[in-house]
């Protein structure tokens, strides 16, 4: 029941051996449910980045984590919703649909985080790619960059849904679309038509098109 003494547990577990972590998954997810303290839940947050694939078990809970505030400043709350995703995109695949159903949140930092960890999951992400998409005219610029990001990262299975976006009629998808193509199109075997897509929208009527 003492905090001080929850808090130095939760440190300790940091530099625990794997496998005593792996048999601590049901607490932390018992944790990230119920603890309000701060530096307990980052703690656990990084711990189940370091245990990645195996820390599977926990994506919901991670995800609800990112969903609910736990007490304490907003910016210690922003903190804590960025170290869950990045704990989901350290587990990796498993994480996916999870992170999909993110990016209809709408507070914007959770679609910009989301998009953030599909980015680092990468091409096993790929099934995210049309959700990522609508996102290239989110509102909010933050998002718009994590979500040109996430899909440059994805790279080539995201270059012939960039291809149809770079014709968007909004020019915000389209600037969007281009920018990712540039990561995305690495390795493409699809070269001819993403030059004569870059040339075209050199001559775009939107200034941040060309």
């Amino acid at each position: 029941a003492d905090l001080e003494n929850r808090r130095v547990a939760a440190m300790a577990i940091r530099s625990a051996n794997v496998d005593l972590q792996r048999e601590l998954i049901p607490t932390f997810i018992e944790l990230l449910r119920h603890e309000g303290d701060g530096q307990i839940r980052l703690a656990v947050f990084d711990t189940l980045t370091d245990l990645g694939p195996q820390a599977a078990a926990a994506v919901p809970a991670l995800a609800n984590a990112m969903r609910v505030d736990f007490g304490g400043r907003r910016n210690e709350e922003l903190h804590q919703d960025y170290r869950a995703a990045l704990a989901l995109a350290s587990i990796g695949s498993e994480s996916v649909e999870c992170l999909r159903n993110l990016l209809n949140e709408q507070a914007s930092n959770l679609r910009a985080e989301s998009a953030m960890a599909l980015g680092r999951i990468g091409s096993a992400a790929s099934v995210a790619i049309p959700d990522l998409i609508k996102l290239l005219g989110d509102e909010q610029e933050r998002v718009r960059i994590d979500v040109i990001g996430a899909l440059g990262a994805i790279g080539s299975p995201a270059v012939e849904s960039l291809l149809a976006a770079a014709q968007n009629s909004d020019d915000t998808i389209r600037a969007g679309a281009i920018s990712a193509l540039g990561s995305a199109a690495q390795g493409s075997m699809l070269r001819e038509q993403l030059l004569a897509t870059v040339f075209k929208a050199l001559d775009d009527d939107a200034p941040q098109v060309r």
